[in-house]
């Protein structure tokens, strides 16, 4: 009789969340988040000209935050996406951004910088709401892949992929490619979970154009964290059965082997022939840009230069600026090329610390949600399964990530999203087994 007993009402009141067949509709809360990820990640107001002119990401967000104001049910999930220790850590590194403003270097660009990065943190919560079941994750996670697709191909309708991108929308070739890499494994998760003949065909057409952008982005930084990411997916994607996991690495590197051309594995050897990589020697390389962004965090520990005020300190702090500018020249207002490097030097220490804490929430999270997979429901594997493949994202994003100023990047906090929301479904989850066996028995 244990089995068989329903939700109890006073967890259902708690957690705001529903069970079938509530749990695989869709909301407009829900629409608005699809249609805001497809924005903000997959830029498709950009592409698509026409569309820009709705302003779907002020539009999606608008209508998100109204539905959470006047949509019952949806106050307990907001509440309990508040309490989660990843979102906890993210606001305070907003509040913490906030602080940098009257003390940056640029007080209006740090103040632009905060507004962002407001809007990012919140919608992760709203990302975060709109979660009810692990169908909702999954919508979540396909979207994403979903936009990494849309950009591809319209890059391939755009592009000569025959020779390396550049003048991309939004992105440059780098962050492209780290954008396919943290977008992919969601891609073959459901190549995987999919059992119609239809969404196969377009998971592998989606996973097929991803793979030719991403070659034809010929970035050394994205290879690493494909890399990353594969072997991370190869050995820990256990709820994937191996011999999935090791025909998609086998399939990896032959789609790479026929489709590179000469010039990507040239700059793939420069990886480890350094001797006359400008990122080494050139004083506006990323070795010496580093070097110089943990200077500032040193000299401005407390508070830094300021959100976004890295570029501002490369051409007003640096030593290497004053001595352009003793000689009359001017001096490369360069990007962190780092995350971390980015985020200690415009917050100082106490911000880097918040941005570590978020990520490692998020791996903490991530890593519970694939060990509960072990002996239970098929639910729960299949939150294990999400789980994992946001985890490969997640990899591939650290690695990648320390060669790219992508710290308040919408890719990033779309991954933190999803973490979030795995965590609130697999809380409820856990909850649920509880009120229905009192007594600790397993579901």
């Amino acid at each position: 009789m244990i089995a068989t007993r329903t939700l109890a009402p006073p967890y259902a009141a708690a957690t705001g969340l529903t069970r079938p067949p509530l749990e695989g509709r869709w909301t407009l809360l829900q629409c608005c988040v699809v249609v805001y990820l497809l924005a903000a990640v997959g830029r498709v107001h950009q592409l698509l000209p026409g569309v820009g002119l709705l302003r779907p990401i002020l539009l999606s967000a608008g209508l998100a935050l109204a539905c959470i104001a006047l949509a019952p049910g949806t106050t307990a999930r907001l509440w309990a996406a508040l309490k989660r220790p990843i979102v906890l850590a993210l606001l305070g590194l907003l509040a913490w951004s906030v602080l940098s403003v009257p003390m940056a270097l640029h007080p209006r660009g740090a103040l632009d910088t905060v507004v962002g990065l407001g809007k990012a943190v919140a919608m992760l919560v709203v990302m975060a709401t709109a979660t009810r079941s692990v169908h909702d994750v999954r919508r979540l996670a396909l979207t994403l892949f979903a936009a990494m697709v849309v950009f591809a191909v319209i890059v391939l309708q755009r592009y000569d992929t025959s020779q390396r991108l550049g003048g991309l929308v939004y992105y440059d070739a780098n962050e492209f490619a780290l954008l396919v890499v943290v977008t992919l494994p969601f891609g073959v998760y459901g190549l995987w979970r999919e059992r119609g003949r239809l969404a196969r065909v377009a998971l592998t057409a989606g996973i097929i154009v991803g793979f030719i952008v991403f070659v034809a982005c010929g970035s050394r930084g994205g290879m690493l964290a494909m890399g990353a990411a594969l072997c991370y997916a190869l050995l820990r994607f256990q709820t994937m059965p191996l011999n999935w996991r090791v025909t998609a690495i086998v399939v990896a590197v032959t789609a790479f082997g026929v489709m590179a051309s000469e010039q990507f594995w040239n700059r793939l050897d420069s990886v480890v022939e350094t001797e006359d990589d400008y990122n080494i020697t050139s004083p506006t390389g990323r070795l010496q840009v580093w070097k110089r962004g943990v200077g500032y965090m040193i000299d401005r520990p407390i508070l830094g230069v300021g959100a976004g005020n890295f570029p501002t300190a490369e051409g007003t702090l640096s030593r290497y600026a004053a001595s352009l500018r003793e000689r009359n020249m001017g001096a490369k207002w360069s990007a962190a090329h780092n995350s971390f490097v980015q985020v200690g030097a415009e917050l100082g220490v106490p911000g880097l610390v918040f941005f570590l804490l978020a990520i490692g929430r998020a791996c903490a999270s991530l890593w519970r949600a694939q060990r509960a997979s072990r002996a239970a429901p098929s639910e729960d594997r299949d939150l294990a399964a999400l789980a994992s493949a946001t985890m490969s994202g997640l990899v591939g994003f650290l690695v990648g990530g320390s060669f790219l100023s992508l710290a308040y990047s919408d890719m990033l906090f779309a991954l933190l999203a999803l973490a979030t929301a795995i965590s609130v479904v697999a809380r409820a989850r856990q909850r649920e087994r509880l009120a229905h066996h009192p007594n600790g028995v397993p579901a």
